[in-house]
């Protein structure tokens, strides 16, 4: 049976449910249990979520009293064989369904430790004992980073990748080495950032990068602004001076600064009773 025929099924049930109808339920049913069904299937389609409602609402029909059961047993007639076919066919794919899941995530895990591993051994071939010694070590990764992203897949796989890049890089010799060496704990390891995973030559060059960045954004602006005629320099008595406004604070509605730079001695001084800088 492909799965657009299963998927009928349960279109069919399902609105045969709503119409109470479930003579033909019966037989669809049995139709089902007389078929194979493979795992995708189940999980592609609603079958199993239409059988548990019908078995459900069954039930629910029964809670009333004697007297009330014996009215819908009379205006139901769906029939203990019909709800027994639907309780095996769920009962024999419910386990499918549930461990579906755990294998994947198993799988995953199984793959992300097998990655580990290859970043983790060398070009050259290790003995048994060296491999047997790495297999536990990616072990050991894998299971500190699953228990920091455990709820969340797409940041464990992120996690890995990045683990994997940098052991993998040339220029982070370090990861591995203090790895093998005890040097670095894999607990360590799996929190580490991108940054704190970085080699010294980076943080070095991030370092400068900062550094500078900092340096330029603190060094006082140059002779900027509006050159005039109209202002003399009391210096140099120069008329070929800058003036530029800067505001006090970040709003610009609050009083503004007006500075005045001479473009001859480089004399500086603001509209404060003109006092010199």
């Amino acid at each position: 049976m492909d799965l657009q025929e299963i998927t009928r099924y349960a279109t069919r049930i399902e609105k045969l449910h709503k119409d109470g109808n479930y003579e033909d339920i019966s037989s669809l049913l049995t139709d089902l249990c007389n078929t194979t069904v493979v795992l995708s299937q189940l999980q592609n389609t609603a079958i199993v979520q239409t059988l548990c409602q019908l078995v459900k609402s069954k039930i629910k029909e029964c809670e009333p009293d004697d007297k009330d059961k014996t009215e819908i047993s009379q205006s139901v007639p769906i029939s203990t064989k019909s709800l027994k076919e639907a309780g095996e066919f769920m009962n024999t794919h419910k386990a499918e369904v549930n461990q579906a899941p755990a294998t994947e995530s198993t799988n995953l895990r199984a793959k992300c430790v097998e990655l580990l591993l290859r970043a983790l051994t060398p070009d050259q071939e290790a003995d048994v004992e060296a491999t047997t010694q790495l297999s536990t070590l990616a072990h050991t990764i894998e299971k500190h980073i699953h228990a920091l992203h455990s709820q969340n897949q797409l940041k464990y796989k992120s996690c890995v990748r990045s683990k994997l890049a940098n052991l993998k890089n040339p220029k982070s010799p370090h990861l591995r080495q203090g790895l093998l060496t005890g040097a670095l704990p894999p607990e360590v390891f799996a929190r580490m950032s991108s940054k704190e995973m970085a080699g010294e030559e980076l943080q070095q060059l991030r370092e400068g990068y900062t550094a500078a960045g900092i340096s330029e954004h603190q060094l006082p602006c140059g002779p900027g602004g509006m050159r005039t005629t109209k202002v003399r320099c009391r210096r140099c008595e120069a008329m070929d001076c800058t003036v530029t406004q800067v505001c006090r604070g970040t709003n610009t509605d609050e009083e503004v600064v007006t500075f005045v730079t001479c473009a001859g001695c480089g004399e500086q001084w603001y509209h404060s009773r003109w006092v010199c800088l």
